[in-house]
């Protein structure tokens, strides 16, 4: 199992229930952009940002009843932020209560879901804008552009036209 936990693309944690870090895997290190050995030791919440400590502690609080999830923002490499979905949950290891945590990165998807929104603003502008109850050629363009910005395959289906015989 060690070997999963280590290799896995989120973030893994296990902490006593004072939120001290007994046990870290490479990739949580690598999120916060912060060496290994100076993560396991320390209280988890000096790693977090001010505003976002209560948050984290109320998680685990209620972690050591049920488990928990919520979305936290952490400090990110070079001074960047790193959107978080954090699950939470106890268990006994060794007879003494411990916390555990998996850390999944939300920046991608959340670049996404505003770049997102960006287009479907744009388009309903364009529609606004245009008389005709069919799609504009600028709705059709924000469609593909966002699909090309996502990384989707940029499949349009235009509209039937009638064509007239000679």
């Amino acid at each position: 199992y060690r070997v999963l936990i280590e290799e896995m693309s989120d973030g893994a944690l296990t902490l006593s229930m004072d939120g001290m870090v007994l046990y870290c895997n490479q990739r949580f290190a690598e999120m916060l952009g912060i060496p290994l050995s100076r993560i396991i030791g320390s209280k988890i919440a000096g790693w977090l940002p001010p505003d976002e400590r209560e948050k984290f502690e109320a998680l685990l609080r209620q972690a050591g009843e049920n488990s928990q999830r919520a979305e936290i923002t952490l400090p990110g490499v070079n001074g960047s932020s790193l959107v978080a979905s954090v699950f939470a949950d106890s268990l006994s290891l060794g007879g003494m209560q411990v916390i555990y945590l998996v850390v999944a990165d939300l920046t991608e998807y959340k670049n996404r879901e505003v770049m997102l929104q960006s287009a479907l603003e744009e388009a309903r502008q364009a529609r606004r804008s245009s008389a005709s109850p069919r799609r504009s050629t600028s709705e059709w363009s924000a469609a593909g552009t966002l699909r090309r910005k996502i990384g989707e395959p940029c499949v349009v289906r235009m509209p039937r036209v009638a064509t007239r015989s000679l």
